[in-house]
């Protein structure tokens, strides 16, 4: 009786999907295709095949086979979409950002740039700095690695050069993408008379 059920099967499902019938002794194992109107006409046809009670209980098994596949396929694609979304929105690059040079600075003076604010990142990042020390959102100024986050503001800052008419610069990045500060003293203009 099971061979003939599960031929009966095989044959079922291989009309509803379209192919042709199978033939070999394989079970064809429930997957996520299986929708409401297959089981609808699973229902049907073997409401209408009489053959013996033993058939009930194995086409409950298998619709339940069925439902439970179903609903496992349905959570782990929900799932792995979720985890794919996750990992899609991370963003750890930050737009870039330009100093604007300090021009005829005096030399051996302190000089702090303008501020650049961070954006086009989603979390912490890395801070670090060459030549110069650096201050976020108005703290204190260091030259030690640190983490800056989207929305704040850094100014970095070094001495002028103690001779004129030379440049003193400040390579600052942040999360990979540097860019430099620089300083040019003042030129000394001597009175030739």
């Amino acid at each position: 009786m099971l061979p003939t059920i599960f031929g009966a099967w095989r044959s079922l499902v291989a009309h509803l999907a379209g192919g042709q019938v199978v033939t070999s002794s394989n079970l064809v194992v429930p997957t996520i295709f299986f929708n409401k109107y297959i089981i609808c006409s699973i229902l049907k046809y073997y409401a209408n095949y009489k053959e013996a009670i033993m058939n009930k209980y194995i086409l409950l098994l298998l619709v339940s086979l069925i439902l439970i596949t179903a609903c496992e396929n349905e959570d782990n694609i929900s799932d792995n979409s979720l985890l794919t979304q996750a990992e899609a929105v991370i963003d750890n690059f930050p737009d870039p950002y330009t100093f604007i040079d300090s021009l005829n600075t005096p030399i051996n003076t302190l000089v702090e740039s303008e501020p650049i604010l961070v954006s086009g990142i989603n979390a912490p990042v890395l801070i670090d700095i060459i030549g110069g020390s650096y201050s976020i959102d108005g703290g204190a100024f260091t030259s030690q690695p640190g983490q800056v986050e989207s929305g704040q503001s850094v100014v970095v800052s070094h001495t002028s050069s103690s001779e004129n008419g030379d440049v003193t610069s400040t390579f600052l990045t942040i999360g990979g993408y540097t860019d430099n500060f620089s300083s040019l003293t003042e030129v000394e203009i001597s009175d030739n008379e």
